[in-house]
């Protein structure tokens, strides 16, 4: 099965932490998303671009393992590893790591489907059809 591998960098902004001075869990969740919103980008997939073609990205289930806190100013990398689980759904597999030490921060599991946005039908979407080969 073929897989593509995506990396994302980033810092701990002061306003994504909370009264304990750690990031919020929620946060956590915007982090991922953004990084498989730019690895769809990077494989030539614009999801503003599918959404105004009625097809949509629809994140239907993820699981998170937190092991470590981040706290403001903190430099992570986010690795995503993407997999096509059938026709109509993707798998991300991402971690987060602390730069300085490469602590392991979470591990993060979601699955991400095709949806026809005028039939709530899930559909193919044909830009990643190159990962079907094996």
């Amino acid at each position: 099965m073929t897989e593509h591998h995506f990396n994302w960098s980033s810092e701990v902004r002061g306003y994504e932490t909370d009264f304990q001075g750690i990031v919020n869990n929620a946060v956590y969740f915007n982090y991922l998303d953004h990084t498989r919103c730019l690895q769809l980008a990077h494989l030539g997939v614009d999801i503003k671009t599918c959404a105004e073609n009625q097809l949509n990205l629809v994140l239907i289930h993820t699981e998170l393992s937190y092991k470590h806190s981040l706290t403001v100013h903190d430099s992570f990398l986010i690795h995503s590893i993407m997999t096509r689980l059938s026709p109509l759904k993707y798998a991300f597999a991402q971690s987060i790591r602390l730069r300085k030490d490469n602590r392991l921060i979470l591990t993060a599991n979601s699955i991400c489907c095709g949806v026809n946005a005028q039939s709530g039908k899930p559909c193919v979407v044909p830009q990643l059809a190159f990962l079907l080969r094996s």
